[in-house]
């Protein structure tokens, strides 16, 4: 334990002593470990960013999107945002499968908000009262539309559109315009998170009630049929029966997708794990570079240091010794720049939380994957310098000048 403790203080010794030149030495395992421990941290916090907004749609909700999906289970864009083949009848007879509590259908109303002769942009949903079932927000003013409001041209606000349309003053009684008819505002969502994804976000819409969207409004097909299921069902079952309830409807024909919260949770966690992979090698790349660059500076070390060398030998070092010695000392630099690094990642982790939407996460695994790599480049690369001072001839090593 002595011994450890000695070829410490002489590494940390060193390092002082050419305080400049470890710096410099140090510079690439500091980007490399920072840049790990950055990017790791930032594909952690969109993960829990994306993961939380699913959980907020409910993990016992189901969708059904127009359009098969694809061989990855995935929805395909063009084929929702076209001609829909979902009907009502699809809704009513979803509603009566056995572990469906209510089947809610959804429509998008394209165009922009008015309000006091100024546009805005907001999403429109139109779907009746079972979405705040499903997604349960409180209120900060006012109240949800009820049953006996879904032919009135009335409206309920995500609090992102209230504050860009109202600020800060009180919306509910007034009113905006959806492609030139007047909906009555009646309440006011509590703020939530800004989301990372569009197609998952809830911050930005605005609810109208269905039938009097299509009373008044152009258009009317459904674009999405949410479900919502029984906890008390085993899942896979009451999927088998949503699936053959709408094929029967639509004549065989497998012109719908079944999307649940698992499925986008795979997709597009697998998408991050491979664009997470790609920085993790490149961070890999940078660090056996700097590996290389602490390998050279050893070596002139070790040049440097041979009749130290010498001196240590002639008093009694044994080769171990002095092999521990320089292996220390690249260790040292190696753990200290990892050190620095992962320091230097936190900080702009909480800089980039501070300015962007994105949330980093710097977490227990990440830190330790940089130590442990740091770990590992300095004992790869310091073990050469090492073996060359431990191999040094004590009689010519004294001669050195």
């Amino acid at each position: 334990m002595s011994t450890i403790r000695e070829n410490l203080h002489s590494a940390l010794r060193a390092i002082r002593e050419n305080l400049l030149r470890s710096s410099l030495t140090m510079i690439g395992i500091i980007i490399g470990v920072g840049s790990v421990v950055l990017l790791m941290g930032i594909g952690a916090g969109v993960k829990k960013d994306v993961t939380k907004q699913i959980d907020d749609l409910g993990t016992n909700t189901v969708i059904i999107v127009p359009g098969k999906l694809d061989a990855s289970g995935q929805p395909n864009p063009m084929s929702t945002l076209g001609i829909s083949t979902l009907t009502d009848f699809d809704v009513t007879s979803l509603s009566t499968v056995n572990g469906i509590k209510q089947a809610i259908p959804l429509m998008f109303v394209f165009g922009t908000v008015e309000h006091a002769k100024e546009s805005y942009s907001a999403l429109v949903f139109a779907t009746n009262t079972g979405i705040f079932d499903i997604r349960p927000s409180p209120l900060v003013e006012g109240r949800l539309f009820n049953r006996s409001e879904l032919n009135s041209a009335v409206c309920v606000l995500a609090n992102a559109p209230k504050e860009q349309i109202f600020g800060k003053g009180s919306a509910v009684g007034k009113s905006i315009r959806v492609q030139g008819h007047d909906f009555k505002i009646v309440g006011v969502l509590e703020k939530e998170d800004q989301s990372l994804f569009g197609q998952f976000s809830f911050v930005n819409v605005i609810y109208i009630p269905l039938p009097a969207a299509r009373k008044m409004l152009q258009g009317g097909q459904l674009n999405r049929i949410l479900l919502q299921t029984d906890y008390t069902k085993a899942p896979q079952p009451t999927l088998d029966k949503v699936k053959a309830t709408v094929l029967k409807n639509h004549q065989g024909h497998e012109d719908f997708g079944i999307v649940t919260p698992t499925q986008l949770l795979g997709a597009i966690f697998k998408l991050f794990d491979i664009v997470q992979a790609m920085v993790l090698g490149i961070g890999a790349i940078s660090l056996v570079v700097a590996g290389v660059g602490i390998m050279n500076i050893m070596l002139v070390t070790v040049t440097e240091r041979t009749r130290e060398i010498g001196i240590r030998k002639t008093v009694g070092a044994r080769k171990i010794d002095i092999f521990m010695q320089f292996l220390t000392e690249a260790l040292a630099l190696c753990l200290t720049g990892g050190m620095l690094g992962t320091f230097l990642a936190m900080g702009i982790c909480k800089v980039v939380a501070y300015f962007s939407p994105l949330k980093p996460v710097v977490t227990i695994p990440a830190i330790i994957l940089a130590f442990g790599v740091c770990l590992l480049v300095g004992l790869i690369f310091g073990v050469t310098p090492a073996m060359r001072a431990a191999q040094q001839d004590p009689i010519t090593a004294l001669r050195h000048e």
